[in-house]
Parts: C-alpha cells; structure tokens; sequence
C-alpha cells in the first residue's frame, strides 16, 4: 500500500507541470505544459548572416507578459538574438525571428531560454558550409610534337556541404594564351557538384609549329565562386609526348600506350573520404583509354588510375579502399600500405592494358632505410605478385611511382632492399671484359707475334735438348745416366763419369 500510495503521487505530481521533461538537447528543457517550439528555418549556411525564425507556445493555463525569449548555443554569432514578447496568452503562438551568422557546420540544436523559466527546444536546424569550387589538378603533356593532337584534363572540386553551381551552372573553360596550340569545345558545361565531391574534363588540342602553349584553366560557378589554374605544353620535332600535372593529379609516366595522357571521360565524379576513393564513369567506348586523378591521395596511397577497355561499358563504379590487414601472407620485404581495388560493372577481362601511379612517404623510406629504387607495387592473385614499377616523380614529402598491372584486385606498396654488393661485382666483371677485349683490338698482332716467337723459343730448346740426351747414351753405352754429369753451361755440353761404388762384405767379419 505504501508504494501504491507513492506512484499515485509522483504521477499527480506529473501533471500538475511541477516535474520538468527533458525532449532535447536543450539544458533545463521546457515540459509539455510550459513553452513548446516550433522551427520554421530548416537550413541556414556557414558564413553567411541570416535569419532564424522560430514559432512559441505557451501551453500555460494563464496569460505571460514580458517573456524575454533569447537564443542559445555556441554555433553561432548574433546581432539580434534576444526578443521581447510583451504579451502572449494561453494557448497562443509567436513568431520570433533572430539574425545570426553560423560558424559551425552539420546538424544545431535550437534552444530558446523563456525568461530563465525554462529552455524551449525547437529542435535541430541543418547548417551546411558555402560551395567552393577549386582546381585540383591540371594535366598537360610536358611535349609533344608539331600539329600533333592531344589531351588536356583536369579535375574540380567543390569543398563544400552545399551543392556548387545551384544558381549558376559551373562551366569549365579552357583558354591557350599564347595562340600556339588549339582547343576544341573550350568550354565545358558542368551543371552542379554536390558536397565534396569532384568532376573530371577533358578537352582535344591540337599543337601548332612552334612555341610553348600556355593554358589557362578557370571555373566557376554560383554558388561555388571561382578558381584558376594554370599549364604548358611545348612544341618539339624531336620530343615524345609525356604527361605532367598540377595539384593532387598525376600524369602518370611511359607505358601502356596511351595511358599516361589519357584523360578521365566527360561527366566522370570522383569522391574521397577516410581511406575510400568511389570513382563513377558513365561510360567508356571499345579501345577508349581512361586515366582518372584521384583527389586526396594521401587517403589511398592511389593517385591514378588508368586503363584501356576491349569493348562498350556503362555505369563504371571503382572503389579504392585502403586497408590495415588482408588476412593473407604478406608479400616479401616491408609493406606501407595495402590497397583493395572493387570493381562494378567491369572487370580484368574487359581490361587490355592498366596502370597505377601511387605515392609513398619519403619519411617511411628513410626510417625504414629504404632508397626510393627499392619501392615496388605488389599485387595478390593466388599469391603475390610484383608489378613492373617505375619512379615518375617526387615532391619533398613523396615519391612518385607507376606500375603496369593486368587488372585490378588487392595491391601493396612494399620495399625490398637491393644487392647493391652484387650489383657492383657484376659491373666490374663487366668492366674487366670490356678491358680484354679493347686491349686484343689494339694490341692483337703483337700479342699473336709474341706467341709465335715464344712457340719457336720452347721448340728449339725441346728438340735440341732431346738430341743431346740421345747423344749421351750413343756415347756412354749402358752407364746410368745418374751417374754422369752434364755441363752445358758452355755453347758445347761436357761429360764427366762418376761411377757408383758398391758395397762388399767380407766372409766371417765386419
């Protein structure tokens, strides 16, 4: 009877409003039967000043009169953040409108204080910060021939929550200043980037003569504003064509055909994010080469990828993920980093030629005494694999590298150390062979006739010598020839005899 006696009072307790009820995030909550809240903004952005308008209710049984309602919180700065209501009955609602300026992104908690009775919470409003909109990578051959036609790509990103190009449409244009080379479609219509996500172009050029081409990249965009960013390409009758590029997106280097200038296809979406690149292609022809600059590298270790397809694809996903184990033995010498490569709606059959330009720390290789050669990108299928790799840049914190691979599964950046002791007994062996053989060219005649010479030389004495043991036994009869002295020390041998002396015994004594 005593607990029942106890529940009946806490529940009368309840409703008499005396208890309040916490609904939020809101400190010191207003209950049910106090204030309620209302939001009528629901988004508001990061850096720009506006207006947050908010509904009360006074659920009170009597009428309130000079509430003065202020705004809560620490995500924000305010110019106006307090409101007076002179009057507000039972039952009745007001609008309440503060002027403020978000400095934090995500999800807020709107908490309104009543005139230090309670908190009204007004639940949550979305803050998201500006569109911007930047080049993060340039790409442009570093030479190529005269009239020869060629690809120039590049990779924007909106760094921002809000979605970029909005209002108006981004565009991507590029312009040769110099007159040198020619652009076909300079202009390129991107419509919208959403929150931090990235698009790649591309635009066909043809050189001219003579010259350096020099290309200016601008994109803009409302909202988003505008970026810059600049490249060369120059006009050689003697060069090859090699990529370089600018911001995050690497050329890649020689190899593969035409892999490293190949550009990623229009309306192509990059995205990176803790340890994960998600790559979308629309679509990609039979026998069209694809390379695709990777924002955020640091994230995978991947910079690019690039690879030619055999036949017609559409809605190509790829997704780069960086891994801390692969439950599989690990490959020779010392790892850095493990990779997986996912992909949907293709495959390594579809695949004719591929490669990777990944980066790795010149911190870890020094640490680990490793030189920048002894970096190679190992790739798992029924056993490890190393890939031909080759250095294709640094910077002072990386170095650059890509790696011709037959198709894309589980990869690991490893070191192994060189035999350079090895190394250097090969290259003397090969040193002392070259000596040889310049020394027989210029010196092989007088080598011959020294031989030559000294053949005659041993002959003479071999055959002279034979003669003169034949004439001693002619003249000696059966003396041993011990027991004679030769003396050739004249032009003409001598002899001398020394018999043998035998021992006797004599009969019955010493």
């Amino acid at each position: 009877m005593k607990n029942i006696a106890i529940l009946i009072a806490a529940m009368a307790i309840i409703a008499t409003g005396l208890v309040t009820v916490s609904y939020a995030a809101c400190s010191n909550a207003c209950s049910s039967s106090q204030y309620t809240c209302s939001l009528t903004t629901t988004a508001m952005t990061k850096g720009s000043s506006g207006t947050l308008t908010v509904s009360v209710t006074n659920q009170q049984s009597q009428s309130q009169s000079s509430v003065t309602a202020t705004l809560l919180g620490n995500w924000f700065t305010g110019d106006t953040v307090s409101q007076v209501i002179s009057s507000i009955s039972s039952g009745e609602s007001k609008s309440l409108d503060f002027t403020v300026t978000p400095n934090t992104a995500g999800s807020q908690d709107v908490c309104v204080d009543m005139a230090g009775t309670c908190t009204a919470d007004c639940t949550q409003v979305t803050v998201s910060s500006a569109a911007d909109l930047s080049i993060v990578s340039l790409s442009t051959p570093s030479s190529v021939s005269p009239s020869q036609a060629f690809t120039v790509s590049a990779t924007m990103q909106n760094g921002g929550t809000e979605t970029a190009g909005g209002d108006t449409a981004i565009t991507a244009t590029l312009e040769d200043s110099s007159g040198k080379c020619t652009i076909s479609s300079a202009t390129k219509s991107i419509g919208t980037i959403g929150d931090s996500a990235t698009s790649s172009q591309s635009w066909s050029v043809t050189a001219g003569s003579s010259g350096t081409c020099t290309f200016i990249l601008t994109v803009s965009g409302s909202p988003g504003g505008t970026d810059t960013e600049a490249g060369s390409t120059t006009i050689s009758s003697s060069s090859g064509t090699s990529n370089t590029g600018s911001g995050s997106g690497s050329g890649g280097s020689s190899g593969g055909g035409g892999l490293p200038s190949a550009a990623a296809p229009e309306g192509t979406t990059v995205s990176t994010s803790e340890g994960v690149s998600l790559i979308k292609l629309p679509s990609v022809s039979a026998g069209q080469s694809a390379g695709i600059n990777i924002d955020k590298p640091e994230e995978t270790s991947i910079r690019r990828i690039a690879f030619t397809v055999s036949k017609d694809l559409a809605n190509i996903s790829i997704e780069i993920r960086a891994l801390q184990s692969t439950g599989k033995e690990a490959p020779a010498g010392k790892t850095q980093r493990y990779i997986e490569i996912i992909l949907s709606n293709i495959s390594d059959a579809d695949i004719t030629a591929a490669q990777i330009t990944f980066e790795a720390p010149k911190k870890w290789l020094s640490d680990n005494g490793f030189a920048a050669s002894d970096v190679a990108l190992m790739r798992y299928a029924s056993g490890w694999t190393k890939l031909p790799t080759s250095e294709s840049g640094s910077t002072e914190e990386y170095v650059y590298y890509t790696a011709e691979t037959p198709g894309f599964s589980l990869f690991a950046i490893s070191a192994v150390k060189q035999a350079a002791a090895s190394d250097g007994i090969i290259k003397d062996t090969d040193k002392i062979v070259e000596d040889a053989r310049n020394v027989l060219n210029d010196y092989g005649w007088y080598i011959a006739l020294a031989v030559f010479v000294m053949a005659l030389i041993l002959g003479w004495i071999y055959y002279h010598g034979h003669e003169h043991i034949k004439e001693i036994k002619q003249q000696l009869g059966q003396g041993k020839t011990s027991d004679y002295i030769i003396n050739i020390s004249n032009k003409k041998p001598s002899y001398s005899f020394t018999p043998s002396k035998k021992k006797t015994t004599k009969k019955g004594g010493k």
